[in-house]
């Protein structure tokens, strides 16, 4: 319900209207682990940028070379943070 994929069945759902919501989802197979971090996420959201994807990234302590390498190079820990997404 907070994604709106799901609607409630009887009255409603208030929400602040700071509220950020950020999906993880153990999926990580979706990705090509012959890409890098920086080139699934552009196909992912593919109205962003080079940049704009890597500084998303920083936020998950994904930086320097390692936004380049292929996520097949990538620690388990590292890959999950990849999977994160914005909204």
């Amino acid at each position: 319900m907070l994604t709106d994929k799901l609607s409630p069945i009887e009255e409603f759902i208030l929400r602040n209207s700071r509220l950020r919501i950020g999906i993880f989802t153990q999926y990580a197979n979706r990705f090509d682990l012959q890409h890098s971090s920086v080139q699934n996420k552009l196909r992912m959201f593919d109205s962003s940028n080079d940049e704009e994807m890597r500084s998303w990234l920083v936020k998950f302590q994904i930086q320097g070379t390692e936004v380049f390498k292929p996520m097949l190079m990538l620690s388990g820990g590292r890959k999950k943070r990849v999977v994160y997404q914005k909204e």
